[in-house]
């Protein structure tokens, strides 16, 4: 008869780099589906901020709280992080894999046990902050380890689309009562950039004065202060308020 006895696995998992007695290492876990840039300020304002020797990427095989459909698969999410990262000190693994854990309180058991000489600091994305509470054994697992959430970068934002929000067609040579009424509604927010208003006032223009809208109860909001866009006629007025507003039936401005 012949006895086989394993060794668990967390017991001979390779280091992934040097290892020493009080080193200070970041743990970031994830799908890195894909591995981005809001990854890297995690990591590199981790590394900075909390003095930590390295920050291990631990990319998992399939993240319980995400579906199944559309990940890609585990070695290509591992050499597509691997050639983002730039930082000498950011290492790229998929370790879970070698552990066979499924959690993450099971890999940062695992990891514990064989690195015991290594003080680990979970990272966390501030987007992940809100569903921390769905983590298995999300209790124990912030007893076991300090956890620090970094606020990620904002995503990139399209630049805004400029749009007439209103032209009463009162742009040339009209009495000094315009037969068009100023009147128009703001039922959504916008944020308003320029008005334009034209002063006729018998051909002689007007000094630059104020602009603001009045609503239909009487409120006003503004006035801004305008400029003339033709200097010598002083009768096409602009102003730049760059405030939002909304919810508004302007009556007048």
């Amino acid at each position: 008869m012949k006895t086989v006895l394993h060794r668990p696995r967390a017991n001979w998992v390779r280091p992934p780099g040097p290892i020493a007695p009080g080193m200070r290492v970041g743990l970031l876990g994830g799908s890195f589906n894909p591995a981005h840039e809001g990854h890297l300020h995690v990591s590199e304002v981790a590394l900075k901020r909390l003095g930590l020797d390295f920050v291990w990427w631990l990319v998992t095989p399939q993240n319980p709280l995400k579906p199944v459909a559309g990940m890609t698969p585990l070695q290509d999410r591992v050499r597509d992080a691997r050639k983002l990262v730039r930082h000498p000190r950011i290492v790229v693994l998929d370790i879970e894999h070698d552990f066979r854990t499924h959690y993450s309180f099971d890999t940062l058991r695992a990891l514990q046990k064989r690195f015991a000489q290594v003080q680990f600091v979970w990272l966390m994305g501030s987007d992940n902050l809100n569903i921390f509470r769905r983590w298995h054994r999300w209790a124990e697992f912030a007893q076991r380890v300090p956890i620090a959430v970094i606020q990620r970068p904002p995503a990139p934002q399209p630049p805004p689309v400029e749009i007439l929000l209103f032209d009463n067609k009162n742009k040339y040579r009209v009495s000094n009562n315009p037969p068009r009424s100023a009147e128009f509604n703001i039922s959504q927010a916008y944020y308003v950039t320029s008005v334009w208003d034209y002063h006729w006032n018998q051909g002689q223009g007007a000094t630059p004065g104020n602009i603001g809208f009045r609503r239909s109860d009487g409120q006003i909001y503004g006035p801004w202060e305008v400029t003339a866009a033709d200097r010598e006629s002083m009768q096409n007025w602009e102003c730049r308020p760059r405030v939002t507003i909304f919810g508004w039936d302007v009556y007048d401005s």
